[in-house]
């Protein structure tokens, strides 16, 4: 948008946004700069919250190749 905005301040000097061209391109880069701040946020919170559920890394399906131990019963 702040694209347009530029577009038109410059090859349309007549139009009624000549005097909010700056402002408006000042308004949309904060804005997304606002964004990113927040995404950033969101990252961070999201994965306190999967490392606070204290779930395992991983998890077997199955184990094989091991047998049970058997205890050794002299006689």
């Amino acid at each position: 948008m702040a694209i347009l905005v530029f577009y038109w301040r410059v090859f349309y000097p007549g139009s009624p946004l000549t005097g909010y061209a700056a402002i408006l391109i000042a308004i949309f880069f904060l804005g997304a700069v606002q964004l990113v701040c927040l995404g950033i946020l969101g990252e961070y919170i999201g994965r306190i919250y999967e490392e606070v559920k204290g779930r395992p890394l991983y998890t077997l399906g199955e184990t094989g190749g091991f047998e049970k131990e058997r205890t050794h019963n002299p006689r």
